[in-house]
């Protein structure tokens, strides 16, 4: 039991119907396991659902949707049906990023989801299409680490990046609002 539990990585759980992990004994972790979180029930398992690896994920509050990141830059949506979960279906796959995807997360209300690249960019997704909103290129070319929808604002996004800047976006304009600078002291 212990040795099953070494190769298994818990990437997110924010569902209370759906926990989903990638298995670390797939080769470059490239498979996701969907579990139910109480009984640790093996709901589905997607193999190869990006061959270069998962680098990314966000489950929705009710569990009937998964988005991915992968390490070549793709963004992927995943149907998790109610119930059994004996088929996963890929939604979509969208790739505009030109490099590793560090984070994706859904909006509030989860109409749209943002993705963060060490391609410098961060692109916010409309979910009901599965298109792209918009894309907001960070400054000097610093990797995107995070991307965060306000918790009490979905129009506002919050992003750190590589060069130590806390943005502050208007996610109908694209347009950044408000810029921090992280103290010398704060750790990437």
């Amino acid at each position: 039991i212990r040795d099953s539990f070494k190769r298994l990585r818990t990437f997110c759980c924010d569902s209370e119907t759906t926990a989903v992990s990638f298995r670390g004994g797939c080769a470059k972790e490239t498979c996701l396991s969907a579990s139910a979180p109480k009984s640790g029930t093996l709901l589905a398992t997607i193999e190869d659902c990006h061959p270069a690896g998962v680098s990314a994920l966000e489950i929705s509050r009710g569990g009937s949707t998964l988005i991915s990141g992968g390490t070549d830059g793709a963004v992927r949506v995943w149907t998790l049906p109610d119930g059994g979960y004996t088929t996963v279906a890929l939604k979509a796959s969208m790739k505009e990023h030109r490099a590793k995807i560090n984070s994706v997360n859904f909006s509030n209300d989860e109409s749209i989801a943002a993705s963060a690249s060490d391609d410098g960019a961060c692109i916010l997704w409309d979910m009901s299409k599965c298109s792209r909103l918009r894309m907001l290129k960070c400054f000097n070319n610093a990797f995107v680490k995070s991307a965060l929808f306000h918790a009490a604002d979905d129009s506002i996004l919050v992003t750190a990046s590589s060069d130590r800047k806390i943005i502050f976006w208007d996610v109908q304009t694209g347009e950044p609002t408000r810029e921090v600078e992280a103290n010398e002291t704060s750790e990437h």
